[in-house]
Formats: C-alpha cells, sequence, structure tokens
C-alpha cells in the first residue's frame, strides 16, 4: 500500500509527506525499501507478486555479496560453503519472500561490511565512495541499522590499536599479498614488531 501511494503522488497511510523518509503506523520503519518496490511498479504493474519479485531479488543479491565479502576475507572455498547455507537459511528466504523491508537492510550490510574492508586495505577513492553510500541508505532501512554506526566506530578504534599503520598510511608487512596480510594482522596480536616493508 505504502508503495503505490508513492507511485501515485500520494502520501502514505501515516507520512508526513509524499516523499517521506519515515512512515509511522503499521510500517513504522524508514521509506527506503518502499521507493523500490513503487520504482518497479512502475515498470511493470502494482501487485503483490512483482513486490515478492523486488523482495527475492535484493535477497538473491544479498547471498552473491556475501559470497564477495566473504571470498575477500577467507578465499574461494569457505565463500561457496557459507554462500550456500546462507541461501537455504530459513530466516533469509523467509525474509526474500514475504516482502519484508528488512531483507533489503542485510544486503546493505553485506555491501558495507565488503567495502570497508576494501577501503582498509585499498583506501582507493571509488571504494570509499560505495562504501559511503551503501553505509548512509543502511541507515534508512531498518530501525536495528541504526547500530551500524557503533558497529563501525567500533572496527576503527579496533583497527588504530591493532593496526597503527592503518591510520598513518604508511606501512604494510611483507611476505602475504596486503588484503590477507593486513586483515590477519588487525586479529592477531603482536608479540613482536615483524618485517615492515615501506610502500
Amino acid at each position: 500500500m505504502d508503495a503505490v501511494s508513492i507511485m501515485n503522488g500520494e502520501a502514505p497511510m501515516n507520512a508526513r509527506s509524499k516523499l517521506p523518509v519515515y512512515i509511522t503506523g503499521l510500517t513504522d520503519n524508514p521509506a527506503v525499501f518502499n521507493y523500490i518496490v513503487s520504482f518497479y511498479y512502475k515498470i511493470t504493474s502494482p501487485g503483490i507478486f512483482n513486490a515478492g519479485i523486488v523482495s527475492a531479488s535484493l535477497g538473491m543479491l544479498a547471498v552473491i555479496g556475501m559470497y564477495f565479502l566473504l571470498r575477500l576475507l577467507f578465499g574461494i572455498n569457505t565463500a561457496l560453503a557459507v554462500s550456500l547455507l546462507f541461501a537455504v537459511m530459513k530466516w533469509h528466504v523467509v525474509f526474500s519472500r514475504t516482502v519484508y523491508h528488512a531483507g533489503f537492510s542485510i544486503l546493505l550490510l553485506i555491501l558495507t561490511l565488503y567495502y570497508a574492508h576494501r577501503v582498509y586495505i585499498n583506501r582507493k577513492t571509488g571504494d570509499f565512495l560505495v562504501f559511503a553510500a551503501a553505509f548512509s541508505m543502511s541507515l534508512y532501512t531498518f530501525q536495528a541499522a541504526r547500530a551500524i554506526p557503533f558497529a563501525i566506530a567500533a572496527c576503527l578504534v579496533f583497527a588504530a590499536l591493532k593496526d597503527f599503520d592503518f591510520i598513518n598510511l604508511k606501512c604494510r608487512p611483507a611476505g602475504a599479498p596486503p588484503t590477507q596480510k593486513a586483515f590477519t594482522r588487525a586479529l592477531k596480536p603482536k608479540f613482536s614488531t615483524g618485517s615492515i616493508t615501506k610502500k
């Protein structure tokens, strides 16, 4: 109903405007998901089946995103195994089939984690822009997503304590590829200074 109202240029029930950021009442959540559904409605037609296509598509994209995130962190074998498990988990299947706006927040959370790690490793402007977009939009998908800024802040503090080179942007350990080495260095305690190679 909310998506149809937005598509028709009308204010959804319990919304303060025709283009709401947040909808109270029965929805009681941010409205971003409704904009995506209304956009698809304009291409096709309103209906629960088409809304289900949107929800299922976002769920499949979340599985693909999970694969690339885990591949970046742990390699192909782990990524394939966990992504397949993630794809058939009951809660994820339910979120994808029931046109539930929280399903969209899962995709954005995965994108936020993936590009946050790429920023941590590669420090490229493009990665940072995608991270910022996914991170910002995630806050407007589901109420629980408001905890994400605190999680990102905790990761920054952890990185500063365990891997201060991330802050001064000057050094990385020699040997293994930078992605793998920087991740493992951040997780393991530093009992020795190790070998450092300047860029």
